[in-house]
Order: structure tokens, then C-alpha cells, then sequence
């Protein structure tokens, strides 16, 4: 594979990146959070919301998912979406990553 090629390929990958990055800052502001619970169910926070900023599934609580997942920092039980004993796997990426774009709501 030629230089030129291999240099086009890493440019579509980051600009998929950050297409999908952007995408979710814009979900994140059109989203409408209740002043009065911002993001807290029955006295704990919405699951999803790793960055307690009060929107579940934004692009900050993706990112840190990511970092769970790829053993940036331990993950803790929060980090188990699907509840299969096991933190911050592909399958709990997978979750977060569906909810990010309004696929699935995580309860």
C-alpha cells in the first residue's frame, strides 16, 4: 500500500471519529435535563452517566467507557451495563455506544 494511500486512510478514520464525536456533542445539547433531578433516579445517578454532568450516554461518558474498556483506569460495577459480572466489556461498549445515539435507553 503506497504512502499516499495509508495517509488517505488514517484522514477518513479520524474524520469518521470526530464525525461520531461530533454527532453525540449535538445529541448532548439537544437534549432537555430536568433542573431539579439533572440525571439523578431515585437518589443515585442515571446509569450511563459516568461523568455525573446529568445526560446519560453523552459524549464524556463514551469516552470514559472507552477508557474503562481498554484498561485506562479499573472499572467498577457501574461500568457493567449489561450485568453479566464483567466491567466495561465489548458488551457494555456496545450498550453505551447505542444509547450514545438514542438506539437503546439504559435503565
Amino acid at each position: 500500500m503506497s504512502v499516499k494511500i495509508k495517509q488517505l486512510v488514517v484522514c477518513l478514520a479520524v474524520l469518521a471519529v470526530l464525525t461520531m464525536f461530533s454527532a453525540l456533542a449535538l445529541r448532548a445539547f439537544e437534549l432537555h435535563v430536568n433542573a431539579e433531578t439533572a440525571g439523578v433516579v431515585n437518589g443515585s445517578w442515571a446509569n450511563g452517566d459516568f461523568n455525573h454532568n446529568g445526560i446519560p450516554a453523552d459524549a464524556g461518558d463514551l469516552t470514559m467507557m472507552l477508557n474503562a474498556a481498554v484498561g485506562k483506569f479499573i472499572a467498577d460495577e457501574k461500568y457493567d451495563l449489561n450485568a453479566n459480572g464483567i466491567s466495561a466489556d465489548a458488551a457494555d461498549l456496545a450498550m453505551m455506544k447505542d444509547a450514545s445515539v438514542g438506539k437503546i435507553e439504559l435503565l
